[in-house]
């Protein structure tokens, strides 16, 4: 049996995780979206990933500062 795989996805842009979330709707995965870096930590929080994408331009601050955390 296969398990479903978490992908968080963390983008400022609603039309960017949208196109994400239509690129990669398959019934074993589950998607998270975030649109920074506060918002993608207390997602994966709650529900650690098994991948995460990221734009590496955020709000609060740089992509590579939350691959750091």
């Amino acid at each position: 049996s296969t398990r479903t795989r978490r992908i968080l996805v963390v983008d400022p842009e609603p039309a960017s995780r949208a196109l994400v979330r239509a690129s990669l709707s398959h019934p074993e995965l589950e998607l998270d979206e975030a649109s920074g870096i506060t918002d993608g930590l207390a997602a994966a929080e709650r529900h650690a990933p098994d991948v995460v994408l990221l734009e590496l331009v955020l709000g609060d601050g740089s992509g590579f500062s939350l691959c750091r955390l």
